[in-house]
């Protein structure tokens, strides 16, 4: 018999020793470049979610616009009114949401299937006082941020939810000092 020289044993050496080392290293690459990227793209993917509902609200304000200009500066009592002047009923959805389409353009259907609270601003609202008109619900982006229409049209993330609640409690007051005003 003969035995292997000193270089075939080299080789092999060599070979055993190396090829679970870099399969290692490789294994390590692997796992933090999935660590690395597939975090934030799920961080880019909920951002996305909620610039499309900041749109859909922009969309919203936009109809209401019409409506009010359509109606002699009336607001629209409800969402669904927006629909029924035109306006497609998936700007009342948020993608981050399971919330199914509506079947049908009636108003409780509307409503029940809506992302999104509506707080009609008052007709009689004094000049140049900005209010929350539309709101999405807090829970759709795990209660981090907040999209919300102004009644000059005008959509702002809140990213406080501190800021949020004192928005909706002016908005409360507002509506209960009108009330108090008119009884």
């Amino acid at each position: 018999m003969t035995e292997p020289d000193n270089d075939q044993e080299s080789g092999r050496g060599w070979l055993t020793q190396w090829v679970p080392g870099v399969a290692l290293w490789l294994l390590i690459g692997a796992i933090l470049l999935c660590a690395i990227f597939i975090q934030p793209w799920d961080r880019r993917s909920e951002m996305a979610i909620r610039a499309l509902c900041g749109a859909n609200l922009n969309g919203i304000g936009k109809g209401i616009f019409l409506y009010q200009d359509e109606h002699d500066d009336i607001p629209p009592p409800n969402l669904a009114a927006l629909v029924a002047d035109g306006q497609p009923m998936g700007l009342f959805r948020c993608y981050g949401t399971d919330t199914p389409k509506a079947a049908t353009t009636q108003p409780a259907d509307i409503e029940a299937h809506c992302d999104y609270i509506y707080a009609p601003p008052p007709a009689d609202m004094e000049k140049g006082k900005k209010l929350v008109v539309v709101f999405e619900l807090p829970a759709n982006h795990q209660q981090e941020d907040v999209n919300v229409l102004f009644s000059d049209y005008h959509v702002e993330t809140i990213r406080e939810m501190d800021r949020f609640m004192s928005l909706v409690q002016e908005l409360n007051d507002y509506h209960a000092k009108l009330r108090r005003a008119k009884s």
